[in-house]
Protein backbone atom coordinates (compact mmCIF):
# COMPACT_ATOMS: atom_id res chain seq x y z
CA UNK A 1 0.00 0.00 0.00
CA UNK A 2 3.10 2.12 0.63
CA UNK A 3 3.97 1.77 -3.13
CA UNK A 4 0.42 3.68 -4.08
CA UNK A 5 1.25 6.48 -1.93
CA UNK A 6 4.58 7.29 -3.77
CA UNK A 7 4.96 8.22 -7.23
CA UNK A 8 5.58 5.85 -9.85
CA UNK A 9 8.44 4.17 -9.93
CA UNK A 10 11.50 5.48 -12.63
CA UNK A 11 12.19 2.10 -13.53
CA UNK A 12 9.28 0.56 -14.18
CA UNK A 13 7.92 1.21 -17.51
CA UNK A 14 5.30 0.54 -19.86
CA UNK A 15 5.19 -3.00 -20.19
CA UNK A 16 4.69 -3.66 -16.47
CA UNK A 17 2.16 -1.03 -15.90
CA UNK A 18 0.56 -2.17 -19.37
CA UNK A 19 0.72 -6.09 -17.47
CA UNK A 20 -0.58 -4.77 -14.16
CA UNK A 21 -3.56 -3.40 -15.81
CA UNK A 22 -4.46 -6.71 -18.18
CA UNK A 23 -3.84 -8.34 -14.74
CA UNK A 24 -6.25 -6.31 -12.75
CA UNK A 25 -8.76 -6.34 -15.74
CA UNK A 26 -8.84 -9.85 -16.22
CA UNK A 27 -9.35 -9.68 -12.50
CA UNK A 28 -12.89 -8.70 -12.72
CA UNK A 29 -13.48 -10.50 -15.81
CA UNK A 30 -13.12 -14.00 -15.44
CA UNK A 31 -13.08 -14.64 -11.87
CA UNK A 32 -16.76 -13.73 -12.55
CA UNK A 33 -17.29 -17.22 -13.78
CA UNK A 34 -17.68 -20.07 -12.01
CA UNK A 35 -15.38 -22.28 -13.77
CA UNK A 36 -12.33 -22.57 -12.04
CA UNK A 37 -10.15 -23.14 -15.15
CA UNK A 38 -9.88 -19.02 -15.37
CA UNK A 39 -8.10 -18.89 -12.11
CA UNK A 40 -5.10 -20.21 -14.21
CA UNK A 41 -5.18 -17.61 -16.43
CA UNK A 42 -5.76 -14.73 -14.00
CA UNK A 43 -2.73 -16.60 -11.58
CA UNK A 44 -0.44 -16.68 -14.66
CA UNK A 45 -1.02 -12.86 -15.25
CA UNK A 46 -0.91 -11.83 -12.11
CA UNK A 47 2.67 -13.73 -11.55
CA UNK A 48 3.97 -12.24 -15.06
CA UNK A 49 2.62 -8.67 -13.78
CA UNK A 50 4.54 -9.39 -10.71
CA UNK A 51 7.88 -10.82 -11.75
CA UNK A 52 7.98 -7.39 -14.49
CA UNK A 53 7.63 -5.18 -11.42
CA UNK A 54 10.53 -6.90 -9.92
CA UNK A 55 13.30 -7.36 -12.32
CA UNK A 56 14.53 -3.66 -12.55
CA UNK A 57 15.65 -4.06 -9.11
CA UNK A 58 18.34 -7.27 -10.55
CA UNK A 59 21.16 -6.13 -12.47
CA UNK A 60 20.06 -5.99 -16.32
CA UNK A 61 22.22 -8.81 -17.32
CA UNK A 62 20.05 -10.70 -14.85
CA UNK A 63 16.44 -9.99 -16.87
CA UNK A 64 16.76 -13.27 -18.43
CA UNK A 65 16.22 -15.23 -15.15
CA UNK A 66 13.01 -13.24 -14.61
CA UNK A 67 11.53 -13.93 -18.16
CA UNK A 68 12.57 -17.84 -17.67
CA UNK A 69 10.71 -17.80 -14.53
CA UNK A 70 7.33 -16.17 -16.80
CA UNK A 71 8.04 -18.68 -19.70
CA UNK A 72 8.43 -21.58 -17.17
CA UNK A 73 5.51 -20.64 -15.67
CA UNK A 74 3.36 -20.07 -19.23
CA UNK A 75 4.65 -23.40 -20.54
CA UNK A 76 3.18 -25.64 -17.60
CA UNK A 77 -0.35 -23.63 -17.93
CA UNK A 78 -0.26 -24.31 -21.48
CA UNK A 79 0.92 -28.22 -20.99
CA UNK A 80 -1.79 -28.26 -18.03
CA UNK A 81 -4.44 -28.10 -20.59
CA UNK A 82 -3.78 -32.05 -21.94
CA UNK A 83 -6.47 -33.95 -19.25
CA UNK A 84 -3.61 -37.01 -19.97
CA UNK A 85 -1.43 -35.00 -17.34
CA UNK A 86 -3.96 -33.74 -14.84
CA UNK A 87 -4.30 -37.25 -13.52
CA UNK A 88 -2.98 -37.95 -9.80
CA UNK A 89 0.19 -39.65 -11.19
CA UNK A 90 1.44 -37.58 -13.78
CA UNK A 91 0.49 -34.68 -12.57
CA UNK A 92 3.79 -33.21 -11.03
CA UNK A 93 5.80 -34.74 -13.82
CA UNK A 94 6.22 -31.83 -16.42
CA UNK A 95 6.53 -29.58 -13.42
CA UNK A 96 9.25 -31.22 -12.00
CA UNK A 97 10.96 -31.51 -15.32
CA UNK A 98 10.52 -27.81 -15.98
CA UNK A 99 11.99 -26.75 -12.56
CA UNK A 100 14.86 -28.59 -12.66
CA UNK A 101 15.49 -27.83 -16.33
CA UNK A 102 15.39 -24.22 -15.34
CA UNK A 103 17.94 -25.25 -11.85
CA UNK A 104 20.06 -26.48 -14.22
CA UNK A 105 20.34 -24.17 -16.50
CA UNK A 106 21.27 -21.15 -14.59
CA UNK A 107 23.19 -23.45 -12.15
CA UNK A 108 26.48 -21.09 -12.79
CA UNK A 109 24.75 -17.44 -12.74
CA UNK A 110 24.74 -15.35 -10.11
CA UNK A 111 22.09 -12.46 -9.03
CA UNK A 112 22.30 -9.04 -7.54
CA UNK A 113 18.97 -7.99 -5.84
CA UNK A 114 19.13 -4.68 -4.58
CA UNK A 115 22.78 -4.17 -4.09
CA UNK A 116 23.05 -7.68 -2.58
CA UNK A 117 24.70 -10.86 -4.27
CA UNK A 118 23.52 -14.08 -4.13
CA UNK A 119 24.03 -17.62 -6.10
CA UNK A 120 21.25 -18.19 -8.37
CA UNK A 121 20.78 -21.64 -8.01
CA UNK A 122 22.37 -23.72 -4.76
CA UNK A 123 20.97 -27.00 -2.92
CA UNK A 124 18.21 -24.93 -0.39
CA UNK A 125 16.83 -23.39 -3.66
CA UNK A 126 16.89 -26.88 -5.26
CA UNK A 127 15.39 -28.85 -2.40
CA UNK A 128 13.08 -25.81 -2.10
CA UNK A 129 11.57 -25.54 -5.45
CA UNK A 130 11.17 -29.36 -5.90
CA UNK A 131 8.75 -29.19 -2.67
CA UNK A 132 6.92 -26.66 -3.84
CA UNK A 133 6.29 -28.58 -6.70
CA UNK A 134 4.81 -31.63 -4.57
CA UNK A 135 3.49 -29.52 -1.79
CA UNK A 136 0.41 -30.45 -2.93
CA UNK A 137 1.02 -34.20 -2.91
CA UNK A 138 2.85 -34.68 -0.33
CA UNK A 139 -0.12 -33.12 1.97
CA UNK A 140 -2.61 -35.81 0.43
CA UNK A 141 -0.35 -38.53 1.85
CA UNK A 142 0.17 -37.15 4.57
CA UNK A 143 -3.67 -36.88 5.05
CA UNK A 144 -3.97 -40.07 4.43
CA UNK A 145 -1.45 -41.39 7.32
CA UNK A 146 -3.32 -39.06 9.63
CA UNK A 147 -6.63 -40.36 9.06
CA UNK A 148 -5.42 -43.81 9.69
CA UNK A 149 -3.62 -42.65 12.68
CA UNK A 150 -6.96 -40.54 14.29
CA UNK A 151 -9.82 -41.51 12.07
CA UNK A 152 -12.55 -39.14 10.83
CA UNK A 153 -10.71 -35.69 10.60
CA UNK A 154 -11.71 -32.39 9.07
CA UNK A 155 -10.25 -33.36 5.57
CA UNK A 156 -10.57 -29.62 3.61
CA UNK A 157 -9.04 -27.94 6.76
CA UNK A 158 -6.51 -30.40 7.65
CA UNK A 159 -4.94 -30.33 4.15
CA UNK A 160 -5.18 -26.47 4.01
CA UNK A 161 -2.81 -26.47 7.33
CA UNK A 162 -0.54 -29.02 5.57
CA UNK A 163 -0.05 -27.25 2.37
CA UNK A 164 1.04 -24.10 4.32
CA UNK A 165 2.97 -26.29 6.42
CA UNK A 166 5.52 -27.75 3.31
CA UNK A 167 4.85 -24.31 1.37
CA UNK A 168 6.37 -22.21 4.25
CA UNK A 169 9.60 -24.82 4.35
CA UNK A 170 10.05 -24.07 0.76
CA UNK A 171 9.59 -20.36 1.05
CA UNK A 172 12.26 -20.25 3.95
CA UNK A 173 14.37 -22.42 2.07
CA UNK A 174 13.82 -20.10 -1.33
CA UNK A 175 14.74 -16.47 0.89
CA UNK A 176 17.67 -18.19 2.33
CA UNK A 177 19.23 -19.49 -0.47
CA UNK A 178 18.89 -16.14 -3.24
CA UNK A 179 16.35 -14.07 -1.00
CA UNK A 180 13.49 -12.53 -3.35
CA UNK A 181 14.92 -14.66 -6.42
CA UNK A 182 14.61 -17.48 -4.29
CA UNK A 183 11.30 -16.94 -3.38
CA UNK A 184 10.26 -16.23 -6.79
CA UNK A 185 11.41 -19.62 -7.97
CA UNK A 186 9.94 -21.17 -5.25
CA UNK A 187 6.48 -18.91 -6.39
CA UNK A 188 7.36 -20.25 -10.12
CA UNK A 189 7.25 -24.08 -8.75
CA UNK A 190 4.34 -23.72 -6.99
CA UNK A 191 1.79 -22.01 -9.53
CA UNK A 192 2.93 -24.28 -12.17
CA UNK A 193 2.13 -27.55 -10.08
CA UNK A 194 -1.46 -26.30 -9.49
CA UNK A 195 -2.32 -25.56 -13.10
CA UNK A 196 -2.61 -29.24 -13.16
CA UNK A 197 -5.35 -29.23 -10.17
CA UNK A 198 -8.81 -27.99 -9.63
CA UNK A 199 -8.77 -26.94 -6.08
CA UNK A 200 -8.52 -23.80 -3.96
CA UNK A 201 -4.97 -23.95 -2.78
CA UNK A 202 -4.26 -21.63 -5.75
CA UNK A 203 -5.21 -18.89 -3.43
CA UNK A 204 -1.60 -19.12 -2.03
CA UNK A 205 -0.49 -17.59 -4.59
CA UNK A 206 -1.48 -14.27 -3.58
CA UNK A 207 0.10 -14.87 -0.18
CA UNK A 208 3.57 -15.72 -1.91
CA UNK A 209 3.63 -12.86 -4.41
CA UNK A 210 3.10 -10.57 -1.56
CA UNK A 211 6.02 -11.79 0.33
CA UNK A 212 7.67 -10.93 -2.66
CA UNK A 213 7.12 -7.66 -3.32
CA UNK A 214 7.68 -6.22 0.26
CA UNK A 215 11.52 -5.32 -0.02
CA UNK A 216 10.68 -4.19 -3.29
CA UNK A 217 8.22 -1.36 -1.72
CA UNK A 218 10.31 -1.02 1.80
CA UNK A 219 13.17 0.07 -1.50
CA UNK A 220 10.50 2.55 -2.80
CA UNK A 221 9.63 3.86 0.22
CA UNK A 222 13.41 4.37 1.44
CA UNK A 223 12.59 2.42 3.90
CA UNK A 224 15.71 0.29 5.79
CA UNK A 225 14.25 -1.15 8.42
CA UNK A 226 11.03 -2.66 9.91
CA UNK A 227 9.93 -3.54 13.61
CA UNK A 228 7.41 -6.65 13.17
CA UNK A 229 6.67 -5.86 16.30
CA UNK A 230 5.12 -2.11 15.84
CA UNK A 231 1.59 -1.73 16.27
CA UNK A 232 1.31 -0.14 12.38
CA UNK A 233 3.07 -3.43 11.56
CA UNK A 234 0.51 -5.46 13.46
CA UNK A 235 -2.20 -3.33 12.39
CA UNK A 236 -1.22 -4.27 8.70
CA UNK A 237 -0.69 -7.96 8.94
CA UNK A 238 -4.01 -8.20 11.01
CA UNK A 239 -5.89 -6.05 8.16
CA UNK A 240 -4.54 -7.81 5.60
CA UNK A 241 -5.59 -11.04 7.17
CA UNK A 242 -9.08 -9.57 7.41
CA UNK A 243 -9.17 -8.72 4.27
CA UNK A 244 -7.98 -11.65 2.35
CA UNK A 245 -10.31 -13.83 4.53
CA UNK A 246 -13.27 -11.59 3.92
CA UNK A 247 -13.04 -10.97 0.13
CA UNK A 248 -12.12 -14.61 -0.45
CA UNK A 249 -15.40 -15.39 1.66
CA UNK A 250 -17.39 -13.31 -1.11
CA UNK A 251 -16.65 -14.70 -3.83
CA UNK A 252 -17.47 -18.34 -2.53
CA UNK A 253 -20.67 -17.34 -1.26
CA UNK A 254 -23.63 -19.57 -2.74
CA UNK A 255 -25.36 -16.31 -3.68
CA UNK A 256 -23.14 -14.18 -4.73
CA UNK A 257 -23.48 -10.93 -5.62
CA UNK A 258 -21.14 -8.86 -7.94
CA UNK A 259 -22.05 -5.62 -6.66
CA UNK A 260 -21.29 -6.45 -3.13
CA UNK A 261 -17.78 -7.85 -4.08
CA UNK A 262 -16.95 -4.88 -5.45
CA UNK A 263 -17.98 -2.70 -2.85
CA UNK A 264 -15.80 -5.20 -0.29
CA UNK A 265 -12.86 -4.40 -2.36
CA UNK A 266 -13.33 -0.63 -1.84
CA UNK A 267 -14.30 -0.92 1.88
CA UNK A 268 -11.19 -2.68 2.67
CA UNK A 269 -8.79 -0.49 0.39
CA UNK A 270 -10.10 2.40 1.23
CA UNK A 271 -9.85 1.84 4.79
CA UNK A 272 -6.40 0.35 4.33
CA UNK A 273 -5.60 3.98 2.66
CA UNK A 274 -7.14 6.24 5.06
CA UNK A 275 -5.24 4.25 8.20
CA UNK A 276 -2.11 4.93 6.13
CA UNK A 277 -3.12 8.81 5.51
CA UNK A 278 -4.04 9.38 9.26
CA UNK A 279 -0.50 7.72 9.94
CA UNK A 280 0.93 10.38 7.70
CA UNK A 281 -0.12 12.96 10.16
CA UNK A 282 0.57 10.95 13.48
CA UNK A 283 2.98 8.27 13.17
Amino acid sequence: MLYLLQPIHRKMDALMMISIVVAGICALLLQNKRDKRFSDILNLLFFAAFVLVLQPDLRDEDAFLMYGLIGLAGVNFVVSRLKLLQKKLLRIIVPLITISGYLIVFKENTIEYLGDGYPAVNKFLVIGALLAVIAYELGVYKLKAMKKLFGSIEEKETMKALLIFFIGVAVFLGIFASSVFGLLVVTAGFVSSSFYREDRSKGLLLTLLTLAVIPHLMNVAQVTDANLLGGDVLEGLFFGAFGLYFIQKLWYADKRNNSLIGLGYFIILFLTLGLIYIETFNA
